[in-house]
């Protein structure tokens, strides 16, 4: 009830004081895509509610916690709870809130609400982070939609968990980030950074890699390399000219080169760094002084959740994206096929070159293969907790894979690699753009014989990512997954979430066939067929997001049904039905 007023005020306002959201097209499509995620994620909660009315798994400790909080026993706290208040303080915070609407207080069925308000609520941050990167509306509507239908992430939106919620305070961050340029007042801007890390490391304490080094990477990064000309010195290094380009353009050495004269520019201006990023180093400074007082990262259950290196965490993590990202890869594995077929068939001077760019990759595969043998061989963690708990696919996933021989941990090995690439030209791979706006006609074709079609410009803006977030979101996921020696899927949420929000185009805007705009360039016949290969190539991306929907929608009733009605009973505890979640 509470979260339908608050969407009926919000929703509307949003609409339109959204600046992006201009046309009334879009603000049609936008509360179709708000209307159809509440009306899934509520048809959802609702089964669930009817079905599982008791507390289930970690709910069994976060609820009756919270309804501690609710009662004002503040001086309670489980031990076996390793997460920080946040989500109970929050839940409190709505249930205060909402009490005169709803007649309840805290029962069940009003905590796990929360996550449901919360999902929407990271939907909306989904939407204006994929705008400001993409500067595509439909695009951004439509992509943060599948986001939040993402397996993982809407599976918990019927339960007390802290996935969401965590999600949400770093989505929050990363908008603020993004945003922080176009604040006036930089120390409050900084203020209000260290405000939300803050509240985010209170929700989940692993949020402390998210909050400082993703974010204040891209930050540092953005702020060296747009530094002002009277800031700068001579030195090329030194003054923040990063060789930072585009991913679809880098080599090997790019990357090196990008780190290299990263780790320079900080170096040569560390007042520059203290006085831009003081935000960030107060939050590692907080999070560090917390546990030294804590003895540990984990706030209760120390002895199961011991920081662990766990390197085998970034082997997993390729294939697991690589499912949910399947319908997003289609275009190149067929490009991979067409590629391959060419050169077995082909005996010119392109398959020559293609063999020298063959023999790059299989040393780059070697050296990874030999890399990966030797992390699978010295550092393969096997939690007990994975092996004890088989109402988790993950259980499953060991099971039949790597504990089932010895060997097969290694046969896996090609299998990480392939998806790693994979996962590397989802995210550098662009949609075919059109031509640069200086090559085209740039004044209105009016003479008899011309047919211009006006092309709107923030189609043509952005490219895909570039070294450097690939660099740092690779750093941070390492540092997020490795240090935890249990595997499971919902580690892997913000790492997905972050690679989906980043990646080129998969949907564009319709282009006008008439006429000519304020943001558009009118071009003439002779480039007509440069535009129809581009339409073709946006129709096929058109295919390619709703294959994502359909996709997801089809785990999510698959895995939902599993949920209701697929449970069992372990003997030791008869008459408990157990159930198999992620």
């Amino acid at each position: 009830m509470f979260d339908i007023c608050v969407l009926c005020v919000i929703v509307p306002i949003l609409v339109y004081r959204q600046k992006s959201i201009t046309s009334y097209p879009s603000k049609t499509y936008f509360v179709v895509a708000v209307g159809a995620l509440y009306s899934l994620v509520s048809l959802w909660t609702s089964y669930v509610n009817n079905i599982v009315p008791d507390p289930y798994l970690d709910e069994a400790f976060h609820i009756p916690q919270a309804q501690a909080y609710c009662n004002g026993r503040y001086d309670v706290w489980d031990g076996k709870l390793a997460t920080p208040p946040g989500l109970y303080i929050f839940a409190l915070l709505k249930e205060l809130s909402s009490w005169t609407l709803t007649g309840a207080f805290c029962d069940i069925l009003a905590l796990r609400s929360l996550n449901r308000l919360a999902l929407l609520i990271s939907y909306l941050y989904l939407l204006s982070c994929r705008f400001h990167i993409t500067h595509s509306i439909r695009d951004a509507i439509h992509t943060a939609f599948n986001i939040a239908l993402f397996p993982p992430l809407f599976f918990t939106s019927a339960l007390f968990y802290t996935d969401i919620l965590s999600l949400c305070s770093v989505l929050v961050m990363y908008k603020f980030v993004l945003d922080k340029k176009e604040l006036r007042h930089k120390t409050l801007g900084s203020l209000w950074l260290m405000i939300i890390g803050v509240i985010s490391l209170t929700i989940r304490q692993t949020n402390i890699f998210w909050v400082t080094i993703f974010t204040g990477g891209l930050e540092l990064v953005n702020t060296l390399v747009s530094l002002e000309p009277k800031e700068v010195t001579p030195n090329m290094i030194s003054n923040g000219r990063i060789h930072d380009i585009q991913l679809n353009e880098a080599s090997f050495e790019d990357f090196l080169i990008f780190s290299f004269c990263l780790v320079m520019a900080a170096i040569c201006q560390p007042k520059f760094v203290l006085r831009e990023f003081w935000p960030y180093i107060a939050l590692l400074v907080t999070f560090g002084g917390f546990v030294f007082w804590n003895g540990g990262v984990a706030l209760g259950d120390k002895k199961n959740h011991i920081a662990t290196i766990n390197l085998p965490q970034m082997l997993y993590i390729w294939p697991l994206i690589t499912f949910f990202s399947v319908p997003l890869m289609i275009p190149i594995g067929m490009r991979i096929i067409k590629k391959t077929k060419y050169f077995i068939s082909s005996k010119s001077y392109s398959a020559r070159h293609s063999f020298q760019s063959l023999t790059k990759i299989m040393r780059y595969s070697i050296g990874a293969t030999a890399l990966i043998l030797v992390v699978i061989k010295y550092n393969t963690i096997i939690h007990p907790f994975t092996l004890a708990d088989n109402r988790h696919y993950i259980f499953y996933v060991f099971r039949y894979t790597i504990l089932r021989h010895p060997a097969i941990r290694f046969l896996l090995t090609p299998v990480y690699i392939i998806c790693s690439c994979f996962v590397y030209l989802t995210l550098s791979t662009p949609i075919p753009a059109l031509k640069p706006l200086e090559n085209l006609n740039p004044y209105p074709a009016i003479k008899s014989g011309y047919r211009t079609r006006a092309i709107d410009n923030s189609l043509l803006e952005y490219r895909g990512p570039k070294i450097s977030l690939a660099i740092i979101l690779l750093i941070t996921t390492t540092l997020s997954l490795t240090t935890s020696p249990l595997v499971e899927p919902r580690y892997f949420i913000i790492p997905w979430v972050l690679f989906r929000l980043n990646i080129p185009l998969v949907f564009s805007e319709k282009k006008t066939l008439h006429g000519s705009n304020s943001s558009a360039t009118a071009i003439s016949e002779e480039d007509n067929s440069t535009i129809e290969k581009n339409q073709c190539s946006r129709m096929v991306s058109n295919y390619l997001i709703w294959i994502e929907t359909f996709w997801f929608l089809s785990i999510n009733l698959a895995t939902g049904y599993t949920f209701l009605y697929r449970g069992f009973e372990w003997p030791q505890e008869p008459g408990t039905i157990q159930r198999f979640m992620w």
